[in-house]
């Protein structure tokens, strides 16, 4: 210990001895070399090269999607009459095929539902409600009820029993050639046991 401190000169640890640098040893004061300016530089161009074409084609993308799917995707303010809640005993996921204005089946399911189906601040099914889609990402929405709550019609059904009868449910979609009546009469003719 003694050899330690015999080391060690009395005044390296006084303000303004030459081996201690004190508080005025501001960042102005240290010298960048050169190969660190040429290091950070060559890393900022290769991040800039790697990520350009991702840029680019995220710049040139259609916020729109194609024509055909267009017809099939609802977006904005979708007014309805009535419902159909399918309680399908496989998945345990709130499903909707709600009729539109315009006699159009849209189809909704997914987890998202249920904080806006249950409990008492229920708010789903409604006459008004609107559809925003995430640009970039055609099958991604918020759902955001706005008009009058109405309970929906309940079947209960299983996923066997809808593609027995060709109903494919696509979250989101309008179902081609599915009228809410249609679907009803097929569920109630096909046996639940197919």
């Amino acid at each position: 210990m003694t050899d330690l401190l015999a080391v060690i000169r009395p005044d390296a640890f006084v303000l303004g001895s030459p081996r201690f640098a004190g508080p005025w040893a501001l960042p102005w004061d240290v010298v960048i070399p050169p190969y660190v300016v040429v290091v950070i530089f060559l890393m900022l161009a290769t991040a800039f090269l790697a990520f350009y074409d991702h840029w680019v084609s995220m710049r040139e993308q259609n916020p729109t999607p194609h024509p055909p799917l267009r017809r099939l995707l609802p977006d904005g303010t979708i007014t309805s009459k009535r419902a159909i809640y399918l309680e399908i005993e496989e998945t345990r996921c709130p499903t909707y095929l709600i009729e539109c204005e315009d006699m159009r089946l849209l189809c909704l399911y997914g987890q998202y539902l249920h904080k806006l189906v249950q409990g008492r601040r229920r708010c789903f099914p409604s006459t008004v409600f609107h559809m925003r889609r995430f640009v970039g990402k055609p099958s991604m929405f918020i759902v955001r009820p706005k008009g009058n709550v109405y309970m929906p019609d309940v079947i209960c059904t299983s996923m066997r029993q809808l593609s027995t009868i060709g109903l494919v449910l696509r979250d989101g979609e309008y179902l081609p050639m599915w009228t809410l009546e249609r679907v009803k009469r097929a569920l109630a003719y096909s046996s639940p046991d197919d």
